[in-house]
């Protein structure tokens, strides 16, 4: 039998807890560089990744979420279900999703002393206007799906000298360093041991330290072997080492020829009482190895990612979907000449109350969350050609197969629906998916797939002139320097790429890290904040005709309302509802508890995400059954909640916060523009679908009585705040003063310059740097203020500065926001309709001089094609979706033509139909 690899053993748990417990001392060598894939729209690689976040591709159909690694040796797909969440109702018996008891009279005292601008005062008394977080949770990793292609040996059984119940010895093997074996609050003698299921030869092993307390780390140490878990060799000790950082991982070698079915070290800590231990690998040295041409890469024309190699004279190939029609991740590999495919399936996770099942070729991982008792469920079939199919307690073999096909449905019990947010088990569901799927042929499954993705992602094209790079996507990515017009095609269909991977109908909005996470413990809970963060996720949704997967963020919004009333009414005694800037899936609508809490404006800014959806669709149905009730109850918050200002009479937010630049005033700017923003659009509600009329004359009456929040400062900049306060050394990430220029509508150089130039100002101050998102939104900015060369700089930055090798973007550490900001800025510099009128060409950057776009979307429910030559417009075609008058705009010329629901107009560089 000739295996995959000639590569040392690997050492690995076979129970429902183990991951990559190897750490393979055989040295890979990568020869004969692949050449570029054949399709222009793929991120491709020389190598495999050997780090989550900056390397590892990802995949996803709005469900589930993977992370392909590539490895040779090794590979490794990091699993994700979206709705696996920590805290709830589940984890709190007294969860009120972040709502206290009325908090009106703290409301009442602040404002007070707001109006007689004692701010410190205030300051000190805003802390009663915080929520909770008790129950708010975290998205959490489900697991990792692993393939073993080298000679394999198993552990069988683990023991130790004591551990705590939720961090057990089986953690100290199961490859993930965010999980830790702890022996509790015990003395020592501390000790773990391994038994193999076969004897091994172990040359090496590391040690990873843990999370906390380094006086818990081993300082003292004694490796030893044995063939009957009785008499002992001693192979190797260890006196006063050290672990200056945590999750630190130290190697240490030594000779050893001879083989132990046994291992075992007994240790000692540094001080106090308990040992801990994040990671133990054991190593064993093998030959060098040969890669021939390798390439890993993710082809954006199908959603499909792909290996490929060479090894011994065998070609190996894997290509891996994850299917929205099926609801599965696919996975097919195979070898040529045949036979030649041998590997372990396995499943690790850091979920301690799971366990792994093997039966009929099929890998059932179930188990629930500790924290809310949250039941989860994968299944993964195993489709084999050739070959033979082996089982033990947790984990199969497949040995000498020509192809294999794995196929991966992950579900929980989770449901949207307040309060209990509770369904039926998984098990039923994902069983059937499985079922269903594997009753399909692998050319099935994936023409099933590509049917459905490509349904959405064909509908935009950007042409840019370009060459394409015959560098692998790092190496292009670091010779960047602005003048890679492939690059950035690849990038702007990237975005479009993750968004349709984590955003679908039927599934919850995509988070902070859209679908993908890795940890237990991911930065900001990879939750959903709504003071710019999600928001910005979803501003390519329409305009890149991806609008289906926009409806989760709606449905998510609607979702909040019941909450969000509780919310309106014990922290400000008003009607409505709202929600403030960090949110969960379960309904989670109280102010916050972090320095930047008071948001509630959040959900004012989330209606203008639900009725923009109406704006490009025109669609009124939508617009009665679904946005309307929202923005009308939104808007009942406001009416409520507003103020007078003693000082002009405008009515005021109050208190008010900018985020997160602070402090807290009255009449903050965004406050204000957003509900101007809010009020604006639900009055053209009503007068579109003719309802509500004295109600709409109120929010007219208040409209006209509102702060507008535009008012230029002292050095000529649109303040931040009411008080002419703005510092122009002020370098913070937020601007979010500017949200009347984008996303908002109120400021526009075609129809107020003057405050135009004052957003210059500001934005200028602000200058160029700040994290991945910041920088995204202002490509938005300067995209708005016509200025397309510095909208190109600001993506230029983006690019150099704030995007991982795999294309991601990094805050840092990785948020997806900045991705999906700069495909939505790419947009606003070639078509803009924000101000009712199809803007070509708003802010065309020199760095474009020729090229073209189709499919791009308008408000007014116009698709729209656009093509360039020399910096200046040659032309455009037009669909009317719905029979709207068209109002166009280039330069200084206009055109304004009736048109008929799905009909094609044709205009030439002077804006002349055709």
């Amino acid at each position: 039998m000739k295996k995959q690899s000639i590569f040392g053993a690997i050492i690995f748990l076979a129970f429902s807890h183990a991951v990559d417990a190897k750490l393979a001392k055989a040295e890979i060598t990568f020869t004969q560089p692949s050449d570029a894939p054949a399709s222009e729209l793929a991120l491709w690689y020389r190598t495999p990744a050997t780090q989550w976040e900056p390397q590892a591709l990802p995949m996803g159909n709005g469900h589930i979420g993977g992370m392909v690694f590539g490895g040779v040796d090794q590979e490794q797909i990091n699993l994700n279900e979206k709705s696996l969440w920590s805290g709830g109702p589940g984890a709190s018996r007294d969860y009120t999703g972040g709502n206290r008891p009325d908090r009106t009279e703290y409301l009442t005292q602040i404002r007070a002393l707001l109006a007689e601008q004692k701010y410190e005062e205030a300051a000190r008394l805003m802390p009663q206007l915080m929520g909770t977080r008790d129950g708010f949770g975290a998205y959490l990793t489900f697991g990792d799906l692993y393939l073993d292609f080298m000679g394999r040996s198993h552990v069988v059984k683990i023991q130790a000298s004591n551990q705590q119940d939720n961090e057990p010895k089986e953690l100290a093997f199961d490859g993930r360093s965010n999980s830790k074996w702890f022996t509790g609050s015990t003395e020592g003698p501390h000790w773990i041991q391994a038994k193999m299921d076969s004897p091994a030869v172990v040359n090496g092993y590391s040690l990873t330290s843990a999370n906390d307390m380094a006086d818990r780390d081993p300082k003292n140490w004694t490796l030893k072997g044995s063939n009957d878990g009785r008499t002992w060799n001693t192979l190797d000790s260890r006196s006063d080492e050290d672990f200056p950082t945590r999750h630190m991982s130290r190697s240490f070698r030594f000779d050893n020829n001879r083989p132990y079915q046994h291992y075992r070290l007994d240790m000692e800590n540094h001080a106090g009482i308990g040992l801990q231990l994040s990671e133990i690998k054991f190593e064993t040295l093998g030959q060098n190895s040969e890669v021939q041409g390798y390439r890993r890469e993710l082809d954006l024309a199908e959603g499909v990612t792909r290996v490929s190699y060479a090894l011994d004279g065998v070609s190996y190939t894997r290509e891996y979907f994850v299917s929205y029609p099926d609801n599965v991740l696919v996975m097919k590999l195979a070898a040529h000449p045949a036979g030649n495919l041998s590997f372990d399936l396995r499943l690790g996770s850091a979920h301690p109350n799971a366990e792994t099942t093997i039966a009929d070729g099929r890998l059932t991982f179930r188990g629930a969350l500790t924290n809310n008792e949250m039941a989860f469920e994968s299944q993964t079939q195993v489709v084999a050609e050739g070959g033979t199919i082996t089982e033990d307690a947790k984990s199969l073999s497949i040995d000498q197969a020509d192809s294999v096909v794995l196929i991966t449905a992950i579900g929980t019990d989770y449901v949207n629906e307040y309060p209990h947010y509770k369904g039926a088990h998984p098990h039923q569901a994902v069983r059937q998916r499985v079922d269903a799927a594997s009753a399909l042929s692998y050319d099935q499954l994936k023409a099933r797939h590509l049917a459905d993705y490509q349904r959405l992602f064909n509908r935009v094209t950007l042409d840019l002139n370009a060459t394409p790079s015959a560098l692998p996507t790092d190496e292009a990515l670091q010779a960047y320097d602005g003048n890679d017009p492939a690059l950035e095609t690849l990038y702007f269909q990237f975005g479009r790429y993750l968004l349709i991977s984590s955003s679908r109908p039927g599934t919850l909005p995509a988070n902070l890290q859209g679908i993908w996470n890795n940890v237990m413990n991911p930065p900001w809970s990879a939750d959903y904040h709504t003071n710019i963060n999600v928001q910005m996720n979803y501003w390519p949704a329409e305009v890149t005709n991806l609008s289906e997967c926009h409806l989760p963020l709606i449905e998510y919004v609607d979702s909040l309302r019941p909450r969000g009333r509780i919310s309106a009414k014990n922290f400000y005694g008003a009607g409505g509802w709202t929600t403030h800037h960090e949110n969960n899936i379960f309904g989670h609508t109280g102010p916050s508890t972090s320095g930047a809490f008071y948001a509630p404006e959040a959900g004012a800014w989330l209606c203008q995400h639900v009725y923009e959806h109406y704006l490009y669709t025109q669609d009124r149905n939508y617009l009665r059954k679904v946005a309307y009730p929202i923005m009308k109850e939104a808007a009942e918050f406001w009416l409520d909640y507003l103020v007078v200002d003693g000082e002009d009479g405008k009515l005021v937010s109050s208190p008010s916060y900018s985020p997160e630049n602070g402090g807290f005033s009255v009449g903050a700017s965004i406050h204000q523009q957003i509900a101007w923003d809010l009020l604006t659009n639900t009055i053209e509600a009503c007068d579109t679908l003719h309802v509500d009329a004295d109600f709409r004359k109120t929010l007219i009456a208040t409209k006209n009585k509102l702060d507008p929040g535009l008012r230029i400062g002292k050095w000529g900049q649109l303040q931040e705040w009411k008080p002419d306060q703005d510092s122009p050394n002020d370098k913070h990430r937020h601007v979010s003063h500017l949200f009347a220029l984008h996303p908002g509508r109120q400021i526009s150089p075609l129809t107020t310059p003057v405050l135009t130039e004052a957003a210059k100002v500001s934005l200028t101050a602000r200058g160029d740097g700040g994290t991945g998102w910041s920088k995204a939104w202002k490509v938005n900015f300067w995209a708005r203020l016509h200025d397309g060369n510095h909208s190109h700089l600001m993506l230029k930055e983006q690019l150099i500065h704030s995007t991982l090798p795999n294309l991601l973007d990094t805050h840092p550490p990785f948020q997806i926001d900045g991705n999906f900001g700069a495909t939505s800025g790419m947009t606003e510099m070639l078509l803009q309709s924000h101000m009712n009128v199809l803007h070509l060409l708003p802010a065309l950057p020199d760095a474009w001089p020729s090229g073209g776009i189709d499919g791009l979307c308008a408000r007014g429910a116009f698709q729209v094609d656009i093509t360039w030559n020399d910096g200046k417009l040659t032309g455009a075609t037009i669909l009317s979706k719905a029979g709207q008058m068209c109002h166009v705009r280039y330069g200084e010329l206009t055109r304004s033509f009736a048109t008929e629901t799905g009909g094609i107009y044709e205009l030439d560089a002077q804006l002349n139909l055709r």
